[in-house]
């Protein structure tokens, strides 16, 4: 009403008996931060097999700052130059959007991993996120199957679901 879109798409699901209804559900959009999910849920997934995972260090060093150009920067971005763990840098991707965190994820985790998460939900790759787009519906796939705890089990949906309630980002 405001006129801040130029369009928009609303796709509502009922997780409980599998209901929905749209507004043009199947409208493409640029994913932008939404792509920072399917890395979130690759590291989940590798944690299965490896629970160490988590706790693996990196450096933050991304050249330049990837959060300098961002509209909406981190309320609380990490330091660049120091040292986190997978899982604080999990944390930062998913609940601040930092984008330096999720560059060092990216750089981190086989691009295999993702494309599985995303050939797994069924849902296209996007590779690049200036050029791919997706539609709500099939971006709801991922909170419907985090929901449903299919893919990565009951504590890692939970730890997932519970991460995205966390988000800093009220806009």
């Amino acid at each position: 009403a405001q006129g801040h879109a130029k369009r928009i798409s609303v796709y509502f699901r009922d997780m409980d008996n599998g209901y929905w209804t749209g507004a043009r559900p199947n409208d493409q959009f640029i994913p932008a931060s939404l792509l920072k999910l399917p890395i979130y849920i690759a590291y989940l997934q590798q944690s299965q097999a490896n629970p160490g995972i988590l706790n693996k260090q990196y450096l933050l060093t991304p050249s330049p700052d990837a959060n300098i150009e961002e509209h909406f920067k981190p309320a609380h971005p990490l330091v660049l130059g120091q040292w986190y763990t997978v899982q604080q840098l999990l944390d930062a991707t998913i609940k601040e959007s930092d984008n330096n965190a999720t560059a060092v994820l990216n750089d981190n985790v086989p691009r295999s991993s993702i494309d599985e998460v995303y050939g797994n939900f069924a849902v296209q790759p996007s590779p690049d996120e200036n050029a791919d787009s997706i539609s709500t519906e099939d971006y709801m796939r991922f909170f419907r199957i985090l929901y449903n705890a299919t893919y990565l089990g009951r504590r890692r949906s939970q730890t997932a679901l519970q991460t995205l309630s966390q988000t800093t980002f009220n806009d």
